[in-house]
Parts: C-alpha cells; sequence; structure tokens
C-alpha cells in the first residue's frame, strides 16, 4: 500500500503587483490624445485599466483609463521623440518623481487627432463621461499648446499654439467648474502683446498656467519639460494638505535631459530678459535651482476671477467646501418642499462644514464667528424646492465665498455663486 507522506507537492512562489483601489477618485490625472498606430495601453496593461469604452469604433474612436503606481512599468507611453511629438511620458515620470504616490492616465484617441488637438469638439465630448467621474481631481494636460518642437516636428507659429490654448481652456472650463476639477497646463509664452491678449481672453477659467525660469543650462536641461506636471505631481504628494499655500514649496524634478554645460556664463553671457509682466502676474512661476534638479514654486495663481486673487490652493479648497455642500443636499432631491424639510437641509449644511470650521478653513463673513447658514422654500407651483444660502470667509486667503445651493424635486441641487 503505497505511503501518503510519500507523495510530491509542488509548490510555486510569485510575486504579483498591487492593485490600486479602483473605487477611489483620482488625485491627478494625466490627459493626453493618442494617435491612431500608438499601442492600446489598457491591452499592455490590464491589471492598471480602470474603465475604457465599451466599443472600438473601428479603432478609431475610444478612451482608456489607467491607474499606475509609483512602482509601475513606464511602458510604450508618448514621447517627445516621437514623429507626433507628446510630453505624456515626461508627465508621468515628473507626477511621480515629484512625489505623487499614483497617477491616472487618460488617452482618447479620434482618427485624425494629433497630440495637442483638444481643441476640437470629438475630443471634448469623447472625455467627457470619464472627467464627469473625477471629480475633484487635479487634471494635467502637458500637451495642451502644442506641438512642442523636436527634432523631427516642424515648428509651429507661437501664435497658433497660443489661440490653441486658448481655445482649450475655454472648450473645457465649464467642465472643470461643474466637476470641481483644477486643471494644469503650461503656458506659450509669445511678445508682450500676445501674452496679454491670450491671458485676458481665458479669464474666469479654473486652471493654471506654468512658466519655467532660470539660468540656460538649466532651463536647456528641464525647461522643455511639462511643469504643470511637476506642480500636479507636487499637489498630489499633499493632497492631505490642500488648504496650505504652495508658494516657496521645492519640487523634485527627477533627471532631466542630458546637456554639456557651456562655458559661456565664465565668459559675460548676458543675463537672461526678464519674464512677461503679464506673465509674472497671472501664471504659476517654477523657478530652476542652479544645478540641481529641484524647482521652486514662486506663484501660483489661477486665471478665476478677478485675475491674481485666486491661487490654486485657495480654489481647490473653495471647491472642496462647494462639493461638500452638493453632496449634503443630494440627500434631500427627494424630499418634499416643506420648511421643516429646508430646517434639515441647513442642519445638514452646518454638519458638513463642522469640520472646516473647527479646522480654521473658513469663519464668518466678517473674518469672525462662524459662517452664516439660512434654509428656505421655492414657493413655485411649476418647481419648488429648498435652497440653502453659505456666506463666508476663506482662510488665510481671507477670500469671501457667497453660494446658493438649490435643490428642486427630482433633479440634481445646483450651486450658484452669488
Amino acid at each position: 500500500m503505497p505511503n501518503a507522506l510519500d507523495k510530491r507537492v509542488e509548490v510555486k512562489v510569485g510575486l504579483t503587483r498591487t492593485k490600486s483601489p479602483r473605487q477611489s477618485a483620482p488625485r491627478v490625472c494625466i490627459v493626453g490624445i493618442a494617435t491612431q498606430d500608438s499601442p492600446w495601453l489598457s491591452d499592455l496593461y490590464p491589471d492598471a485599466t480602470v474603465r475604457m469604452t465599451r466599443h472600438r469604433v473601428g479603432g478609431t474612436e475610444a478612451v482608456e483609463q489607467l491607474r499606475f503606481s509609483a512602482k509601475s512599468e513606464q511602458g510604450p507611453l508618448p514621447h517627445i521623440a516621437s514623429s507626433t511629438p507628446s510630453r505624456i511620458l515626461d508627465a508621468f515620470r515628473l507626477v511621480l518623481d515629484s512625489g505623487a504616490p499614483e497617477v491616472d492616465l487618460l488617452l482618447v484617441r479620434s482618427e485624425g487627432c494629433m497630440p495637442w488637438d483638444f481643441d476640437k469638439p470629438q475630443i471634448t465630448e469623447l472625455l467627457g463621461p470619464f472627467l464627469s467621474q473625477m471629480a475633484g481631481a487635479v487634471l494635467i494636460y502637458p500637451d495642451a499648446g502644442g506641438p512642442w518642437p523636436n527634432n523631427r516636428a516642424a515648428l509651429v507659429p507661437n501664435w497658433q499654439r497660443m489661440v490653441r490654448l486658448r481655445d482649450t481652456i475655454r472648450r473645457f472650463a465649464t467642465g472643470w467648474a461643474d466637476h470641481y476639477q483644477t486643471a494644469l497646463m503650461d503656458m506659450v509664452p509669445g511678445t508682450p502683446e500676445e501674452n496679454r491678449q491670450i491671458l485676458l481672453g481665458i479669464a474666469g477659467a479654473d486652471v493654471a498656467l506654468c512658466q519655467w525660469v532660470g539660468g540656460h543650462d538649466d532651463i536647456q536641461r528641464h525647461g522643455w519639460r511639462p511643469g504643470c506636471a511637476a506642480v500636479g505631481g507636487f499637489l498630489a504628494h499633499h493632497n492631505n494638505r490642500v488648504t496650505q499655500g504652495i508658494v516657496g514649496q521645492q519640487v523634485a524634478l527627477g533627471r532631466g535631459r542630458y546637456t554639456v554645460r557651456s562655458r559661456a556664463s565664465r565668459l559675460g553671457r548676458s543675463v537672461p530678459p526678464p519674464l512677461d509682466t503679464v506673465i509674472a502676474d497671472t501664471c504659476t512661476v517654477l523657478e530652476l535651482k542652479p544645478g540641481a534638479d529641484q524647482a521652486e514654486i514662486m506663484s501660483a495663481p489661477t486665471f478665476r476671477r478677478p485675475l491674481g486673487e485666486w491661487s490654486i490652493s485657495s480654489v481647490r479648497t473653495v471647491k472642496m467646501i462647494h462639493q461638500r455642500l452638493v453632496e449634503a443636499a443630494d440627500m434631500f432631491v427627494f424630499r418634499p418642499a416643506q420648511e421643516i424639510e429646508a430646517t434639515a437641509l441647513g442642519a445638514s449644511v452646518e454638519l458638513v462644514l463642522a469640520p472646516f470650521y473647527s479646522s480654521g478653513i473658513i469663519v464668518g463673513p466678517n473674518g469672525v464667528g462662524a459662517p452664516v447658514v439660512s434654509s428656505g422654500v421655492t414657493r413655485s407651483r411649476t418647481e419648488p424646492g429648498l435652497y440653502v444660502d453659505l456666506t463666508a470667509q476663506v482662510r488665510p486667503w481671507c477670500q469671501q465665498v457667497a453660494v446658493r445651493v438649490m435643490v428642486k424635486t427630482g433633479t440634481q441641487p445646483q450651486l450658484t455663486e452669488q
């Protein structure tokens, strides 16, 4: 009779990659356009795939969303050296080198579209359903304002790139506002008059345009890279400190382009011209540290009105408060339009605001006490509903906030700034 103890046992040992929680909303997302000959990343990295369009319509119209951790392989991402230059690969590296634990990548492809064609309407339509599921995320558009020149790319006039950047921002601005998102892009500088015309044309959008400054050698090493990705990675790394300012903070950049250090500075090279005043006042300026792979955030304004008064941190804080208000009101969508329900809605909003008040983030409209919350019933035969008004001041920027959240029976809550 065979002995059961004599049976051979085969044991296999291996490692599996830890999967990111797909249920969590992304902290930071790189948004790009893939060309038709680009590989499908969802096929190469099925474990990293969050979701994608159900049908690839002939391979010409599709969107795929993937989530990579800091230990993920970089894979065949679009890069600057290709025949259609893209800075997605370097944006991916910068986000992770800046300290972000993970990054989402949203790639859309449409027949005939280049990596910088965000101003085309079909791109907005394809990305819309995906971006709507990323409430509160920081969105990075490394190729907006392209094409970014390389050895194989024909140079496009700066004015044409600037107009494309402006049109892209205008096309996406409403979606960013609706989904509490903050967008980051890079500035395409032109003449002072061109800068003023373009920058004033995007006033009101929740976007920050980034601009490198520094010495000649440091610009050669890092200046071609997407500064917006460095800022986005820093924000994702410090996501638990949304309300803290970022001006003066150091951002790690990782290894840039290899360059031979010039001796021209020793021979009396002239000092680089100063940054255009309108760019310095409205854009997020990153100063490269001499001889180091680091940059300091010198300013961080956004284009929310009034220009120059809303920093990236203050906009993200206000958006976070707005999102909490709408989430609190969402529970009252199917409640009857009665005074008792209006009172309950006001109490719910006060409960949501309590952590912000206790942390000193929001105070009363005069800078002292608790924020003022009032609620009531909208008397209407056709569209009865509830409303709640909030007036407060956001610290430490002393920004005044006055919003109304409307809850109409059977429809999503609507938030308007007053």
